[in-house]
């Protein structure tokens, strides 16, 4: 006995038509009362240049929804869940994977603007100096007046009650701010 051939295209030969079916499942997601074929020719409609006529269209994407189309449905679901806003800093986790090449892209674009022997040359120039401008400091008599006149200072008004001292300064100043203008309000009142 022979075979015979089926009609038509070869099973797997034939047109993608995913991105228009997926279309229709976002279109649904979007309104539920929406039914397929109604979703189908308002995209039909929104072009003219099909190469098949509209009737053609609607019954091949109707016989293709008919096959996977709760899997098109599915997709669409998913694709429209809320995505998780993304965290600062406070818990946020960016795996290593994604990390590390930010972290070479941000290195090479700082080795760009500031090349890294121009940066340690530069670092070498500032320690120098600095330590050049300490021991002048050290060595002269006038910066010896002035630590020790913070040293007494610091003895009869320590730093920590200074501080404290300015703190609730502060608070209580805003406080009598905030009552005064409570008060100015209710007397125009």
């Amino acid at each position: 006995m022979t075979k015979r051939r089926s009609r038509g295209r070869p099973p797997g030969t034939g047109k993608n038509d995913t991105p228009y079916l997926a279309r229709v499942a976002d279109m649904r997601v979007s309104n539920p009362a929406l039914k397929p074929t109604t979703g189908m020719k308002q995209i039909i409609a929104e072009r003219d240049d099909w190469l098949e006529t509209p009737e053609t269209l609607l019954r091949r994407w109707q016989d293709k929804w008919r096959l996977s189309g709760e899997q098109f449905m599915q997709a669409a679901r998913v694709k429209a869940m809320p995505k998780r806003a993304p965290t600062s800093g406070c818990g946020g986790y960016i795996s290593p994977s994604a990390f590390d090449p930010l972290m070479r892209e941000q290195q090479r674009m700082k080795d760009m603007i500031d090349p890294p022997h121009m940066r340690a040359l530069r670092e070498q120039t500032m320690a120098a100096a600095a330590a050049a401008r300490d021991l002048a400091m050290l060595e002269s008599p006038v910066t010896k007046m002035l630590r020790e006149q913070q040293h007494m200072r610091d003895t009869i008004d320590p730093p920590a009650a200074r501080a404290m001292r300015e703190l609730m300064d502060n608070s209580i100043q805003r406080e009598m701010r905030r009552m005064e203008e409570m008060q100015r309000l209710m007397r125009g009142f």
